[in-house]
Formats: structure tokens, sequence, C-alpha cells
């Protein structure tokens, strides 16, 4: 457990802004005209990943971290080296705008009173995101991602 708690990560971040407008204007004793808008932008961010060392990482490649597999092992595992991390991103950007013109008028010696609103509303909505895992990821070396190696032997190289 302790292990696995060092050779993972789990991130995420996110945040959110909003803007509002009211604005409400008297154009006369029974006319009236009422503004609202806002516009909201928000993204996510996450990030989980676990590096060579771990559990999962081993059982995957069906190899122990520090053990040399024979090539044909090496050649037929689906992680050959590094972790695997998970990207995910999402953003997304929602306005509206609503207007309205309010009537409001008294009836029969103020017994009554008659009120009618026509207005429009618009909304939007967008989001944009995309999710990835990605093998061969090594965060002690500068957060990188190699590719499968072509054998067992030939493990040596720059990242």
């Amino acid at each position: 457990m302790r292990n696995e708690h060092a050779h993972s990560m789990n991130e995420s971040k996110s945040r959110s802004t909003s803007v509002n407008l009211i604005l409400d204007y008297k154009i006369s004793q029974k006319w009236k005209f009422l503004h609202q808008s806002n516009i909201m932008i928000s993204d996510a961010n996450g990030f989980s990943a676990f590096d060579e060392r771990s559990y999962l990482a081993a059982n995957l490649r069906t190899w122990n971290y520090g053990e040399t597999p024979s090539e044909l092992v090496f050649n037929s595992s689906d992680l050959p080296s590094g972790g695997i991390a998970n990207i995910n991103q999402m953003s997304s950007t929602a306005w509206g705008v609503r207007n309205s013109l309010d009537f409001a008028t008294p009836l029969f010696d103020n017994r009554d009173q008659l009120n009618f609103t026509i207005g429009s509303e618009f909304n939007s909505e967008k989001f944009d995101g995309y999710s990835a895992t990605e093998p061969g990821y090594f965060p002690d070396r500068g957060k990188t991602f190699l590719r499968r190696m072509l054998s067992a032997e030939s493990t040596a190289g720059s990242i």
C-alpha cells in the first residue's frame, strides 16, 4: 500500500468565473424595461498516473521492477516501460441574455391591476474537452513519455 501511494498520483483542479449584469429602466409610469445578462467560464483539469515502480505497472508488464525479462516477454508486454498517465481536460462557456418589457396599469379606480410582460431570452453553452490515456510515463524523468522500446537489450537512451 505504501509503495502504491508513493508511486501513483491523482490531481484535479477546477476554476470558474462569472459576470452578471442587471439593468432596470422605468420608461414611463406604466412601462418598464428589464435586461439581464450573464456569462460563466469554467475549466477543469485532471491527472492521474502510476509509474514503473507501482504494482499496477508490474502487473501490466508481467515482471517486477528491476527484473530483466526475456526479449519475448518484453516484446509481448502491454507496458514494457514506464507507467500510465490519464489526462483529462474540460472547459465550458455559458452565456444568457434576457430582455423584457413590462406594462402595469390600475383598473376600476385602483381596485385591480393589469400587468403583462413581453420578452425574449437567449442562452448558449459550449463544452470542449479531451481525455487521453498515455503509456510509457516517467515522472522522475521530467514527466516525460517514452514509447515502446525496440527490445529488452536496447533500453539505454536519454529522454
